[in-house]
């Protein structure tokens, strides 16, 4: 085993960084300065601070940088992207997505010793599953202004917060309506559109898709259903990743998107703490 970063990293052309969240800025920009492609674990970051020097990483970094977004790479969230861009679903009045599990349920020997619970390390609900607010802004952005709400009641106990309700307001006019959780069983992950020309229904859990006309006397209904294959997205991010390297194509989930991310997440940290309605870069 190797344990000094600058002798592991010395004849690698990339480099992925899956430390704590609070260490991924630090990392990025020691590895960036060695002129090495990245990998990020979301989120690129934890706070304000991390946000300005992200920005000046990303404006002169040669570097290729993907963020482990690999919701991106999701077969039925690019089906929708892809219908967004068709225009398949008319006049969209209505989206709200919940995204719940239960941190007992995460992969860690002892849950309470865990980053994802310790607030010095950047954890909590809102970073720790920034997924949901990355696929969001992704399909419907650009977000630009928040507010949000925390449930008051504390069942785990811990120093972080674990269920946020939140509305993202879009560039569009659109609202889309969000919950967050560490505290769901059976985990959940959804997605609900409401078009004038077409529904749409998402499950992350069960692997569907299903739309739904939604003119009357014109009923239509179709579902889309595969076998989970929850590594599928991983491989798609991976791929991804090493053709931008190789073959000098776009990145899917770049840093300048990952940083986006990180700023809809602080001013949804700073809502619920100002009770007030927070513009992106405000």
């Amino acid at each position: 085993m190797i344990s000094d970063f600058s002798a592991a990293i010395a004849d690698a052309d990339a480099v992925f960084i899956a430390n704590p969240s609070s260490m991924h800025t630090s990392y990025l920009l020691r590895l960036i300065e060695l002129e090495k492609h990245v990998y990020i674990e979301k989120p690129v970051g934890v706070n304000k601070t991390d946000i300005d020097i992200l920005r000046t990483i990303e404006r002169k970094s040669r570097s290729k940088i993907q963020v482990g977004s690999q919701f991106r790479f999701n077969e039925h969230l690019c089906s929708i992207k892809s219908k967004l861009r068709e225009n398949l679903f008319g006049t969209i009045y209505s989206v709200s997505a919940y995204s719940g599990e239960h941190i007992k349920d995460y992969p860690y020997p002892n849950y309470k010793h865990s980053y994802a619970v310790d607030p010095a390390l950047g954890g909590g609900v809102i970073l720790t599953q920034i997924h949901q607010i990355d696929y969001l802004n992704w399909l419907f952005g650009p977000i630009v202004s928040v507010f949000a709400v925390a449930n008051s009641t504390n069942i785990l106990n811990l120093e972080v917060e674990t269920c946020i309700s939140y509305i993202l307001v879009c560039e569009s006019g659109l609202n889309i309506t969000c919950n967050l959780n560490f505290l769901r069983r059976p985990k959940l992950q959804t997605i609900e559109i409401g078009g004038s020309e077409c529904n749409i229904s998402w499950s992350y859990e069960t692997n569907e898709l299903v739309f739904e006309s939604s003119v009357k006397n014109h009923p239509h209904y179709h579902k889309e259903k595969n076998p989970f294959d929850r590594n599928a997205m991983f491989r798609g991010a991976i791929i991804n990743f090493f053709d931008a390297i190789n073959k000098n194509t776009d990145l899917v989930s770049p840093l300048a998107d990952g940083i986006h991310a990180l700023e809809i997440a602080c001013a949804v940290k700073e809502s619920v703490r100002a009770r007030k309605i927070i513009n992106i870069g405000g």
